[in-house]
């Protein structure tokens, strides 16, 4: 590079340069794949021009290294096309839980079998770039649970085939609990799905769907008071009972009635726990499998309004089913998701983007947030409002929410809703400064970078086709320089990418 001077305005006419926005608040399309989303939205940053030079702190990046567990949702349904045989339908496929570990390095990179992960933040969000794309993950300020869902959807001949995932994790904590660290009021959120197998059917069938609101108060000696606050079904409350507890290595054993329960998986921070569970009952040849998802949260005994000013990640999916007047014989209709990013500023109002949605999103600026004892309250004009729990260290919220609806003459439609929420941890832009094209000798393009990120420098002459340019570059904090020595006489563009590593 032969000089810092700024291209002018001749050469920016001779190369004429569109300038995609590189902002998550701009322009966005709720119902976009995740996957090409997020390749917009955080591996891209596109040539704009400046007329000086933006220097950037050194880049804030937490340390994610320790073992991750994951326990996630995955639901997978068709929706059929309207044809002249019928209307448009979705069809039930099957539902599972699973639960995943992972071993993050020093330098947060990762290994799972053949596939390596390298993450990077960019302002808050948690993205795991690999080789076969980005997602984007919510992180908690302490830097100890994530949240994601998203869609994975197939075309078919007139149908396609959605996977929706719903997913919450946490990082173990590298000692062990004491009774003080886990001692408090538990909620403990659950919702279930049951469905059948028979011999004669080869898919799993919907059967039904529940949730409930349970109270765990883990007494510092040693004793535990459990109580059903709310169910969608009366069939599923329990009455009130009691029994002892205590600290299990990273995780706590509870004992109630000659049965004990482990929970192994609660975070570092010792405020959030994750339970999966599967219960079979046989029933005249044919299984009913009831399998439920629990996110358990130690609240936070009170909640000022200064705890949850800032940015937070959310992640939600709804179900929807119909049933008889009691509620019973329910049918599956189908799910949503959504994942975003929000702002809950002093005046009680929301600022934010949907980053990914499975069908098109409202717009958020009628949303409104409170404090409504200890627990955080949104409301929509028309739209019944939603409580989450807030854990102890004010980072994390989650909640459940349901609501019955007329359908048809005699039935009711259900729409049961599961909702999490992070508080971001103040990090960097992947692109913090603005791009700037250099002159004079070959053509340099330099953009803002983050510490252990490499940067790709490409070029295209139609926004479709990407030649890379050089080698990756280092990010160091600063602003970063590559050379382009073939600068093309017609129309280019340019864009910095996230790369796994060095090599080109």
């Amino acid at each position: 590079m032969q000089s810092d001077q700024v291209i002018d305005a001749d050469l920016v006419s001779s190369c004429p340069l569109e300038i995609p926005p590189t902002s998550p608040e701009m322009n966005q399309s709720p119902n976009q794949n995740l996957s090409n989303q997020l390749q917009s939205l955080f591996l891209m940053g596109f040539l704009s021009l400046t007329s000086s030079l933006v220097v950037v702190a050194e880049a804030q990046t937490p340390d994610l290294s320790g073992t991750w567990i994951t326990h996630e949702t995955e639901l997978q349904l068709y929706e059929v096309e309207a044809t002249e045989a019928g209307p448009a339908t979705t069809v039930f496929d099957r539902f599972a839980l699973n639960s995943d570990s992972l071993e993050i390095k020093s330098g947060n990179s990762s290994t799972v079998g053949d596939e390596r992960f390298q993450f990077v933040f960019d302002n808050g969000i948690l993205v795991p770039v690999t080789d076969e794309g980005p997602l984007a993950l919510g992180l908690s300020e302490e830097i100890d649970t994530v949240i994601r869902s998203g869609v994975e959807d197939v075309p078919l001949d007139i149908s396609r085939f959605r996977r929706f995932e719903f997913e919450v994790g946490i990082r173990r904590p590298s000692g062990v609990f004491s009774v003080n660290a886990l001692a408090g009021r538990w909620i403990s959120l659950r919702q279930t799905m049951i469905t059948l197998q028979s011999p004669e059917l080869r898919d799993e069938v919907f059967v039904g769907a529940y949730q409930e609101v349970d109270q765990i108060d883990l007494r510092p000696d040693g004793h535990f008071h459990f109580e059903n606050l709310s169910a969608t079904s009366s069939f599923q409350t329990e009455e009130p009972f009691n029994g002892t507890w205590q600290p299990a290595g990273t995780g706590v054993t509870l004992s109630a009635g000659g049965e004990t329960l482990s929970l192994a998986d609660i975070s570092a921070g010792g405020d959030t726990a994750l339970w999966l569970e599967t219960e079979v009952f046989e029933n005249g040849g044919s299984q009913n499998i009831d399998q439920s998802y629990s996110i358990l949260i130690r609240e936070t005994p009170a909640l000022e309004p200064s705890d949850v000013i800032g940015s937070w990640a959310f992640s939600m999916q709804r179900l929807n089913s119909y049933g008889d007047s009691a509620g019973f014989d329910q049918q599956f209709l189908g799910s949503q998701f959504e994942f975003g990013r929000i702002e809950l500023l002093p005046d009680g109002r929301i600022t934010g983007v949907i980053l990914a949605a499975s069908e098109p999103s409202t717009s958020l600026s009628e949303v409104t947030w409170s404090i409504e004892g200890n627990q955080l309250k949104f409301e929509e004009p028309g739209e019944p409002s939603l409580r989450l729990r807030v854990s102890a260290g004010h980072d994390f919220a989650a909640g459940l929410s349901f609501e019955e609806r007329p359908f048809f003459l005699s039935g009711k439609e259900q729409e049961y809703g599961i909702v999490t929420a992070c508080k971001l941890p103040k990090t960097a832009r992947l692109f913090p400064a603005p791009t700037r094209l250099l002159a004079e000798g070959p053509v340099a393009v330099c953009a803002g970078s983050q510490v252990g990120v490499f940067y790709q420098l490409e070029r295209s002459s139609d926004l479709l086709t990407w030649t890379a340019v050089g080698s990756p570059v280092e990010g160091t904090g600063a602003e970063i320089c590559a050379q382009d020595p073939s600068f093309p006489s017609g129309k280019a563009f340019y864009r910095w990418r996230v790369v796994l590593s060095p090599s080109p």
